[in-house]
Order: C-alpha cells, then sequence, then structure tokens
C-alpha cells in the first residue's frame, strides 16, 4: 500500500500550518509527517515565519523538514518510505510554489512509493480580495525554472490546480461576502469540492469524496471547462452576478487597436484565458492570460492543424458581454486590412 500524500497550498498568511495541525489532531492516525516545500527565493521575513512554523510542528508529528528543491522533497519522500514509520505525509507548499510543478514532479518519479491523495488550495476569506487584486510580482517555481509572478496569478493558479479548497478566516467576514467568495471559487474551479474550515475537519472526509486524479486535475479550471462548452452566452451563476462567456472569431486581431483595448481591460473581469490571432504574425498564436490586475501575452507554439482564431474565455463579476464583444470586434482587422495579407475570410462566428 502507497503512503498517501496530502499537498496544502495557499497564499502567504492563508493559514497552511494552523491547517494541517488540526488535520494531524482529528485524523484516525497519529503517525503523520509534515514537509514544507518553500522556494530558494525566500525573504528574510519569510524565513523567521518558516522556522516559527517548523517550531509549531515539531510536538504535533514523527517528522518534520524543509526543502527547497524538487530533488530534496523527493529525497525525503523516500527516507519516508525506507523508515515505514508514517501513515500520511503532509507536503506544505510555500506562497509561491505552483502546485501543478510539484504534482507532475511526484506523479512522475514516485508513484510507485507515493500517492498523491488530495491537493487542497487554502484561502484567507479575510484577503481573498486583497491577494487577488495584488500586482506585486516574486519569482515562483514553474515547470522552467522560476520566473516572476503578480500575486493574483499565484493565487489563481493554486486555486485552478486543487480538488478541494478550504475556506478560512471567515470570521472576519459577511456571511454574503462568504458566498459570493463561494461562488467566484466554483467559477473558477468547479470540480473541487469547497468548504469552509470548522473544527474537527478531517482531511479524509475531503480527499474521500474528491480524489486527485492528475490528468482529470490538469483539466480541471473553470476557463477549461467554458473554452470545451463554446458557451458564447454569458452564462451565470449564484446570485452575485458572476458570469463567464466565450469569445470566437476567425478573423485576426489589428495590433495597435487590441493593445490599445488591453491597456484599458474592463475591472469587471477577474480572469480571462485563451489564444489570440494577430495580424502582427499571424503563424503564431499568442497565448493571453488574466487574474485580476495581471495581464501576459506571449507567443505559443505553431498554429499547425489547429484552425487560426481568437478564443478567450471571460470571468467575472457583472460583466456587460455585450460591450466587451462590441470592443474586441472593433479591434479586429477590416476587409481591407485582410486582403493586403491575403486573408479573405473574414466571416464572424
Amino acid at each position: 500500500m502507497r503512503i498517501p500524500v496530502v499537498l496544502v497550498s495557499g497564499y502567504s498568511g492563508s493559514g497552511k500550518t494552523t491547517i494541517i495541525n488540526q488535520f494531524i489532531a482529528f485524523s484516525s492516525s497519529k503517525k503523520a509527517a509534515v514537509i514544507s516545500y518553500i522556494s530558494t527565493n525566500i525573504t528574510v521575513v519569510e524565513q523567521i515565519h518558516e522556522a516559527r512554523k517548523r517550531k509549531s510542528l515539531l510536538h504535533e508529528c514523527l517528522f518534520v523538514r524543509r526543502v527547497s528543491t524538487t530533488q530534496q522533497l523527493k529525497t525525503s519522500l523516500e527516507e519516508l518510505v525506507v523508515k515505514n514509520c508514517v501513515d500520511v505525509v503532509f507536503v506544505e507548499l510555500g506562497a509561491t510554489v505552483n502546485p501543478h510543478v510539484i504534482a507532475d514532479e511526484l506523479c512522475n518519479s514516485t508513484q510507485s512509493l507515493f500517492e498523491i491523495k488530495t491537493i487542497m488550495t487554502i484561502i484567507d476569506g479575510q484577503n481573498f480580495w486583497l491577494d487577488f487584486t495584488s500586482d506585486t510580482e516574486f519569482y515562483v517555481h514553474d515547470a522552467d525554472g522560476y520566473d516572476k509572478e503578480a500575486v493574483a496569478d499565484i493565487v489563481v493558479s493554486q486555486i485552478e490546480f486543487c480538488n478541494s479548497v478550504i475556506i478560512n478566516k471567515t470570521n472576519g467576514i459577511s456571511r454574503e461576502s462568504y458566498h459570493e467568495i463561494t461562488w467566484v471559487l466554483k467559477k473558477l474551479q468547479p470540480t473541487a469540492e469547497i468548504v469552509e474550515l470548522t473544527k474537527g475537519l478531517k482531511y479524509e472526509e475531503l480527499a474521500d469524496k474528491n480524489p486527485f486524479i492528475l490528468t482529470k486535475t490538469k483539466l480541471s479550471a473553470g476557463w477549461i471547462k467554458e473554452l470545451n462548452q463554446k458557451q458564447n452566452r454569458l452564462q451565470l451563476i449564484g446570485e452575485y452576478g458572476i458570469g463567464s462567456f466565450v469569445y470566437e472569431r476567425t478573423v485576426p486581431f489589428h495590433p495597435e487597436r487590441f493593445q490599445q483595448w488591453f491597456l484599458q481591460y474592463p475591472q469587471e473581469v477577474i480572469r480571462t484565458k485563451g489564444i489570440v490571432w494577430s495580424l502582427s504574425d499571424l503563424a503564431t498564436p499568442l497565448l493571453f492570460s488574466q487574474a485580476g490586475p495581471s495581464l501576459t501575452l506571449e507567443e505559443g507554439g505553431s498554429w499547425d492543424s489547429i484552425q487560426r482564431k481568437s478564443q478567450l474565455v471571460f470571468i467575472g463579476i457583472d460583466i456587460d458581454r455585450e460591450q466587451i464583444v462590441a470592443q474586441l470586434d472593433a479591434c479586429l482587422a477590416t476587409e481591407q486590412e485582410s486582403q493586403q495579407l491575403g486573408l479573405h475570410d473574414r466571416n464572424l462566428i
């Protein structure tokens, strides 16, 4: 039987250590280990905070260790297998660590020894919107090494790649605010089990309800679901005006007009993801990603056999779909601009 591994992610201050302590206290087994995975790009303040966390965990479990690379994480896990002394391993991921990267590494290298039971993302209910709208940047660990990402991007990546979300620190917000956050989370991550932290909550309950499957979790983000369904009409959920729609056109954008629109982004949109076809480079699709105030547009390989088109998913609160569609349509290349480059298909879909 493989030892279950629980990955716990969440931005700084969300309460990951406290929740892990609770899981250990209320678990059916006391033989727990905690490995803290912290990026090597850690600040002095984070180092002090990390030392305090390790001290708070020492009396609660059998094994506590800090690692800063995936290789160190694998070595620590292998050591636990050899010792055969634990029933569950909690891996607490640092504030800026992308759980997708860690899950890929573990599933590819130690799958025969360990089983990722669940990936939990902890949300700070009091500071959710503050984090979501922050454009502060950090160096984060991704598949290609380290890159700069805004806090909003980090928070969204942790929400979109998990199968359980725990909303913590809800005593400082109204029930209306709590429900609004819940519906936003459901739109961003429709397949995750979303719960409020309560005393006595056990990790086994969440893991059993929605067990981790790598291939399923990779496709679980809300924007992927919307893209597959191709809902060009506004799709609303809940009672707080939270909605989404897909914009799709087979005509390229004029780069200058699209850039002008890009720089005046609709504030009611909280998440956008998709591909852009532009006259600036007809042979290369552009990958478009937006989370809160963070917007990125970068090259994404080649079209190959994929139909050349722009396809964008918009998720937000009180979205004015008609206005956004009209603004984007005004950015499309005109017939004359298209013909100058040998393009003749200007059918809008």
